[in-house]
């Protein structure tokens, strides 16, 4: 009787989804306090903050925020940071660097004089600093990141009378504060904005946003070389959405807007393979929302505020959980009949199952289990084998022959191309 509600429990745990289900849903993880939309989130030290804001889509000016939200997404708890920023930002672009947070941009006010020429640094406790101020920095709506210590503006439109023009992108250095900007496919100074961004490796990947009009393309800007690419485009026009990088290969494309009148505010989620450039429909959401906030903390992506078809804050959280550091569940596209990996028996299992595979010629090959972080348990496998249909037992202890706990594993097996993952449930 104690296994079956431990496995009811882990059921629950996913969101009442089978565990060895391939499409895991988006479930509801909370309530926030103090909805906004256009906000930048960062994870520090377990926690998520929400930096900025706004809440009125008609006064964007009159309702940004100052204020810093922080998320413990472990115990679902709230708290807003006694250090505020220096002025409210909305639309702006933000990014990590050795304990701080960088940010610059989304100042919509003119007024909002140094800041809105100033990229700052906080150190996530009561110190804000404004490190350089430049023209180029003037910008709403942009997209960006910090990657090898620099901070990247993409894109946005600057604010005020007669303002410089802008170029695309710009390349902020932390160390030597020192400001590059490139900029070969807008020269005229309009600019998308709304655009979303995400990094894998050197490269940004950029989707969507709006230059007159809704767009879908998709392009990379190399950081080490300073030079675009246009790789390919979305299977529908995006702008105010979310792009979060799962792994090494995998782009989740949340939310945002089209030019659909009846859906202003996108539920669609679109997985953009960065290897393929092959796109795949994702879970939709519970509540469509455009303008929202997404970051990765552990095996999930959260979603904060944004607004719904009917241009109301959205107070929801929403969770998704993803698998990182392993390939996707389920048969490989093009994978031959001849290679496979079989649903290991018994599932749920306590305390051995049976892992059964099949190859197809002489492979060397390796099998091992993870767990829900990606991180490696043990290995299983690591030999050349024959083709024909093989077995390996798996006692639910580690590579040091230690018990695990209870819960969901991964176990993956790699033959040369062919790569294939599956799940199953320990029961203690």
């Amino acid at each position: 009787m104690l296994r079956k509600w431990i496995y009811l429990a882990l059921m629950v745990t996913l969101g009442g989804k089978s565990l060895v289900s391939q499409n895991p849903n988006w479930v509801v993880s909370g309530i926030m306090p103090l909805p906004v939309a256009g906000a930048q989130t960062a994870v520090h030290d377990s926690l998520i903050y929400i930096i900025g804001g706004y809440t009125d889509p008609n006064d964007i000016q009159g309702s940004l925020l100052e204020l810093i939200q922080v998320y413990d997404p472990r115990s679902g708890a709230w708290d807003s940071v006694a250090y505020s920023l220096d002025v409210g930002r909305a639309g702006f672009a933000a990014g990590v660097h050795q304990e701080q947070l960088y940010f610059g941009g989304g100042v919509w006010n003119s007024t909002g004089q140094p800041f809105i020429f100033s990229i700052d640094c906080w150190d996530f406790g009561d110190t804000l600093t404004s490190l350089q101020f430049n023209p180029q920095y003037n910008r709403v709506n942009t997209t960006g990141l910090v990657h090898n210590g620099k901070l990247y503006m993409i894109g946005g439109a600057p604010v005020g009378t007669s303002p410089v023009a802008l170029n695309y992108v710009v390349e902020f250095d932390i160390a030597t504060r020192t400001t590059l900007t490139f900029d070969t496919l807008y020269p005229a100074g309009n600019l998308p904005i709304q655009q979303m961004a995400t990094r894998i490796g050197d490269d940004i990947y950029i989707f969507g946003g709006y230059f007159f009009g809704v767009s879908g393309g998709v392009m990379t800007f190399n950081t080490v070389n300073h030079t675009f690419s246009r790789v390919g485009d979305l299977n529908r026009e995006r702008a105010g959405g979310a792009a979060v990088a799962v792994d090494a290969r995998d782009i989740y494309i949340i939310g945002g807007y089209n030019e659909n009148p009846a859906q202003p505010a996108l539920d669609s989620l679109t997985i953009y393979n960065t290897h393929s450039g092959g796109i795949e429909a994702g879970p939709r959401l519970n509540w469509g929302r455009s303008d929202l906030m997404a970051a990765k903390y552990g095996d999930s992506i959260y979603i904060f505020g944004g607004f719904d078809n009917n241009l109301t804050l959205v107070p929801i959280i929403e969770k998704l959980e993803v698998l990182t550091g392993i390939s996707s569940i389920g048969p490989p596209l093009g994978a031959s009949a001849d290679f496979s990996l079989e649903q290991n028996y018994p599932n749920p299992f306590n305390p051995e199952t049976v892992i059964s595979y099949r190859l197809s010629v002489v492979s060397d090959l390796t099998l091992a289990v993870y767990n829900l972080l990606g991180e490696k348990i043990v290995t299983l496998v690591d030999a050349r084998q024959g083709a024909g249909r093989h077995q390996v037992r798996w006692n639910g202890r580690d590579e040091n022959g230690q018990p695990v706990s209870s819960g969901v594993y991964i176990y993956r097996l790699r033959a040369g191309s062919f790569v294939q993952s599956r799940k199953m449930i320990l029961v203690r």
